[in-house]
């Protein structure tokens, strides 16, 4: 009888679970075990230092990047910051299924990565009441577009621009991520330099007043710092109830129907390497996604049609630069510029371009973290492999991809454009491999066991943490032997 009345109490429960799971199914893209359904895969991790973040995402092969959160225990925003590290798929699978009152999450527009053109557009509504934010955002999108045309022949209107707004009655707020056709800046440390010169040949016309009466720029200037944090699409800052969406005013030609790179229509891909991503429709969900990928300013990779662009940078911003990222001139080459992520690869390049009769070196690089891809401009040497002789015009570049440890010759000759030519793949040496497995960073003894605390304070968080789970690389099939079947359902519903 004891039995008995244990079985159906087993059954009941059993039965409870079956019906949460009908109506809240595993999702085809993501199943982890069922264990810990609540929680993101082993992909996804926490931590508390912006550096382990970094030294995480760039360790493993997947396309991983890191975002910013307020911490749930702050009521307020403190500045305070945690970072999760996750690729751009799985990270909006969660974020897109959390409540609006805990999206506090920031883009980490990571230091001397390759990003789209943006802007931070604000001023107070009481101290500016004759100003229409709405011309004036119109103001900073047709001088953008004429400065694109001036410095580098490119056409751009309003469809190539998101338009972010969280504007209140207090407050006017717009956030512009020019999505500008095959093209995208260096590092967002020169897409402040191309502002500062928007900003310096405006004259007042972008002119609003503060709260104490001083007249500053519509075009905040501060958001193009080393690792800057963006707020995301959909989020609010901690503390405040306006949540950054859409504008009723954006034009911008999101991209439906089966796409290769979600994101929007502006930037053509190298078909061939790149699978369709999936089959997106004009439903709220579908262009709630969409507008997440284009909303992220790190969101580009490489390919043979893009254009890298450059700008001198104002003296203010060079100070800033801690890594100097300066362009050297074509004429004179330098080997004792700007230190690149990897020295032994930069050297690695600089030996191959050393080979020929002509010397040449590295004098600009350029990182694309969503491909893992490093992109070496060549000064000195224009030797190209296609036509056996050096180019009378046309510069070089070498593509280092990281993931297969190889690079190969391109050029920026139409011809060879034309014909997608690229070098047979030139493996890297092992001591360059094994420099990039470890990332590029000299550790000592100190820091590693700084890294090895801070990983178990980690998961001791974690386990104790409700939202963010984190599953240890260790657990396998066999760590589950000796639990009953009463323990699994009690893990299960105590994780529910």
């Amino acid at each position: 009888m004891a039995c008995e009345k244990k079985f159906l109490r087993f059954q009941r429960r059993v039965e409870r679970l079956a019906e949460k799971y009908t109506e809240n199914p595993i999702h085809k893209f993501y199943a982890p075990r069922l264990s810990d359904l609540p929680c993101p895969p082993p992909t996804w991790s926490k931590y508390f230092r912006l550096k382990e973040a970094f030294r995480h995402a760039h360790a493993k092969s997947e396309e991983l990047r890191v975002f910013a959160v307020e911490p749930k225990s702050d009521n307020v925003s403190s500045g305070k910051r945690e970072f999760i590290v996750s690729s751009y798929e799985e990270f909006w699978f969660y974020y897109s299924r959390m409540k609006n009152s805990d999206k506090h999450f920031y883009e980490v527009i990571e230091e001397n990565a390759a990003c789209h053109l943006y802007f931070d557009l604000e001023y107070h509504k009481n101290f500016n009441q004759s100003i229409n934010g709405g011309d004036l955002v119109d103001e900073v999108i047709n001088s953008v577009c004429q400065q694109l045309f001036e410095d580098f022949k490119i056409k751009c209107d309003r469809k190539h621009v998101l338009e972010l707004d969280s504007s209140n009655d207090v407050k006017f707020s717009r956030h512009l991520i020019f999505h500008i056709p095959n093209a995208v800046f260096r590092n967002n440390y020169e897409v402040g330099g191309f502002v500062q010169n928007i900003c310096n040949n405006s004259g007042n016309k972008f002119t609003v007043l503060t709260s104490n009466g001083e007249a500053v720029s519509f075009i905040d200037q501060s958001v193009y710092t080393r690792n800057r944090n963006f707020r995301l699409f959909q989020s609010t800052k901690k503390g405040k109830s306006t949540a950054l969406k859409k504008s009723e005013t954006c034009n911008f030609d999101l991209s439906f129907g089966n796409v290769r790179a979600a994101c929007c229509r502006h930037h053509a891909q190298e078909k061939e390497n790149i699978p369709p991503v999936k089959r997106y429709k004009s439903t709220e969900k579908d262009i709630n996604e969409l507008v997440f990928y284009a909303s992220l300013v790190s969101n580009v990779k490489f390919h043979s049609n893009i254009k890298i662009l450059s700008v001198d940078m104002p003296p203010r911003i060079k100070k800033e630069n801690e890594l100097n990222t300066i362009l050297s001139s074509d004429n004179v080459p330098h080997t004792d510029s700007f230190e690149s992520p990897f020295p032994s690869l930069k050297d690695f390049i600089n030996s191959i371009v050393n080979s020929n009769d002509t010397k040449g070196c590295v004098n600009k690089w350029t990182f694309f973290p969503c491909s893992n891809t490093i992109i070496y401009n060549i000064s000195g040497n224009r030797f190209c492999n296609n036509i056996n002789r050096q180019h009378k015009s046309n510069h070089i570049y070498y593509v280092a991809d990281l993931n297969s440890k190889v690079c190969y010759q391109k050029c920026l000759d139409p011809v060879c454009r034309s014909q997608g030519y690229q070098s047979s793949p030139i493996p890297f040496p092992k001591e360059v491999s094994n420099n990039i497995v470890d990332i590029g960073l000299d550790v000592t003894d100190e820091e590693l066991l700084d890294y090895v605390n801070l990983l178990e304070k980690d998961t001791s968080d974690n386990n104790k943490s409700e939202n963010y789970c984190k599953i240890s690389e260790s657990e396998n099939e066999d760590d589950w032997g000796n639990v009953t079947d009463d323990d699994l359902l009690n893990a299960i519903e105590n994780k529910t």
